[in-house]
C-alpha cells in the first residue's frame, strides 16, 4: 500500500512539474515572442493608416472633381505597370497566406502566442494593398502630377525599412533562439523585402513621360525633334544644344537628357542626333582653318618677295 501512495505521490510531482515547464515555457515564448508581436501590430497598424490615407485621398477627389475630370492615360507613366502588379501580387500573396495560416496552421500552432497578431497582420496586409492597387487602377488615371503621388512614394520607402526589420527581427527571435525557422516566415519575409524593393525604385524612378507627336512638333519648336536641336532665324540650319551648355553641364552629361528621353520611347534615328556645335563641327572650323592659311599664305609670299628683291 505504501508503495502505491508513494508512486501516486511520484507522479503527482512529475505532473506538478510538467505543468510547470510547460507554463514556463509558455512564458518564455511570450518573452521572446514580445517584440515580434509588437513589431506585427506596428505593421497592422501602419497599413491601416495606409488604407485611411487612400480613402482620404479618394473621397476628397471624389468631392472636388466628381467623375467629370478627364483621365490621363496611365500607360504614359514609367514604371507604372511595375507599381500596379506589385500591390496586387502583395495583396494576393497576403491573402493566400493569412488563409493557409488559420486553416491549416491553426491546428498545429495552438499554442503558439504569435499566431493571432501574425494573421491579424497578413489580413489587414491584404486588405490595405488590394485598396493601393485599387487606387492604382481606378483613380490613378486622374492623376496629372509628373511623379506618383508623395504619399504612395513615402509609403513605398517606409514599406522597405518595415518588412527588412520583420525579417531581421523573425531571423533574430526565431532563428537566433530556437535554430529554426519555418518556411513559410521564410518565404513571407523574402517575398516581402523582394516587392518592397521593386515598389521603392519604381517610387523613386517613377514619372510621366510626354508622348511624341512627329506630325505637330515643327509647329511648336520649328522642327527640332523633342527639344534635341533649335533652328536659328536665319535658315534651317541646325543649333546644336551643346553649344549651350555649361561647364557642370558638360562634366555631368545632362545636356544629353533629351537625347534619353528621345531613346527612352523609341529607336534613334540619325534625324535624332544633336548636332555637332559650330566650333566643333567642319562647317563651323573649315572657314577658320581657310582665313588662317591664306593669312599665312599671304605672309610666306610677302616675305619671299621682300627677300628675293
Amino acid at each position: 500500500m505504501g508503495f502505491f501512495q508513494s508512486a501516486d505521490h511520484g507522479m503527482s510531482l512529475l505532473v506538478s512539474s510538467s505543468s510547470f515547464r510547460f507554463d514556463e515555457n509558455r512564458v518564455m515564448g511570450f518573452l521572446s515572442g514580445g517584440p515580434v508581436v509588437l513589431l506585427h501590430g506596428l505593421s497592422a497598424s501602419c497599413h491601416l493608416g495606409l488604407l485611411l490615407v487612400l480613402s482620404v485621398v479618394w473621397s476628397r477627389r471624389r468631392c472636388r472633381h466628381g467623375r467629370s475630370k478627364e483621365s490621363l492615360d496611365s500607360s504614359g507613366f514609367r514604371l507604372y505597370n511595375l507599381a500596379f502588379y506589385s500591390c496586387l501580387s502583395l495583396s494576393l500573396f497576403y491573402l493566400f497566406l493569412c488563409l493557409f495560416d488559420y486553416l491549416w496552421f491553426t491546428h498545429h500552432r495552438r499554442s503558439d502566442v504569435n499566431l493571432p497578431s501574425a494573421l491579424i497582420d497578413l489580413a489587414v496586409r491584404a486588405i490595405a494593398w488590394s485598396g493601393a492597387s485599387a487606387y492604382l487602377h481606378l483613380e490613378f488615371r486622374y492623376w496629372n502630377g509628373k511623379k506618383f503621388p508623395f504619399f504612395l512614394r513615402a509609403w513605398w520607402c517606409f514599406y522597405v525599412l518595415l518588412s527588412s526589420s520583420l525579417l531581421l527581427l523573425d531571423f533574430v527571435y526565431y532563428y537566433g533562439k530556437l535554430g529554426v525557422l519555418p518556411i513559410h516566415h521564410w518565404v513571407v519575409d523574402v517575398v516581402s523585402v523582394l516587392f518592397s524593393v521593386a515598389l521603392g525604385y519604381a517610387g523613386v524612378l517613377g514619372e510621366r513621360v510626354e508622348e511624341y507627336d512627329s506630325s505637330r512638333e515643327p509647329l511648336l519648336n520649328g522642327g527640332g525633334v523633342d527639344g534635341l536641336t533649335k533652328r536659328s532665324n536665319g535658315g534651317d540650319k541646325a543649333v546644336s544644344l551643346f553649344s549651350n551648355a555649361g561647364l557642370l553641364s558638360v562634366m555631368t552629361f545632362s545636356w544629353m537628357g533629351p537625347l534619353f528621353s528621345v531613346g527612352y520611347r523609341k529607336t534613334l534615328d540619325l534625324d535624332d542626333v544633336p548636332q555637332l556645335a559650330d566650333n566643333d563641327s567642319v562647317h563651323g572650323l573649315f572657314p577658320v582653318f581657310k582665313e588662317k592659311l591664306e593669312s599665312y599664305t599671304s605672309i610666306t609670299t610677302t616675305t619671299t618677295t621682300t627677300t628675293t628683291t
